[in-house]
């Protein structure tokens, strides 16, 4: 590590395999093969621009950006922004942009993330929020019944 010190940042430093493990592909292997596979793999899927989910958040809440992007604590606001960063981070877009589009903490993006992963059972709410905030092979959403 030391001599390392002093030099500027490289992008390969931060291109976290599976976005878990950071380091060369061999790096990757060994870890895994001396820890063991612990974590399911997670699916990649096709990338989507932020103002693009936003878009469909908003069509399918019937919601405007100000509100999304607010500090409302209304229950279906939160519900739908929470979907947000849920489908989100599915699709690629980082805590950071996220939290940038909706004007929040990135701390706050990690903790709703973290938090949605770690719930066993979601509500079937939850579950058709998500569904009908995912964009369609036709470009289309539906808008939800809140």
């Amino acid at each position: 590590m030391e001599t390392c010190l002093g030099q500027e940042s490289q992008a390969q430093f931060y291109q976290a395999i599976e976005g878990r493990l950071l380091g060369s592909e061999e790096f990757v292997n060994d870890v895994k093969h001396r820890v063991g596979e612990h974590l399911a793999p997670r699916t990649v899927r096709e990338r989507i621009d932020v103002e693009d989910l936003l878009s469909a958040a908003m069509h399918c809440s019937g919601l405007s950006r100000g509100e999304l992007c607010g500090r409302s604590r209304n229950r279906q606001t939160v519900a739908v922004r929470d979907a947000l960063i849920v489908v989100g981070r599915e699709r690629g877009i980082t805590n950071r942009q996220l939290a940038e589009a909706l004007g929040l903490d990135p701390s706050s993006v990690t903790r709703r993330v973290d938090l949605a992963r770690s719930r066993t059972t979601d509500s079937q709410e939850a579950i058709e929020l998500r569904k009908s905030i995912e964009p369609r092979s036709s470009g289309k959403w539906q808008r939800t019944q809140a």
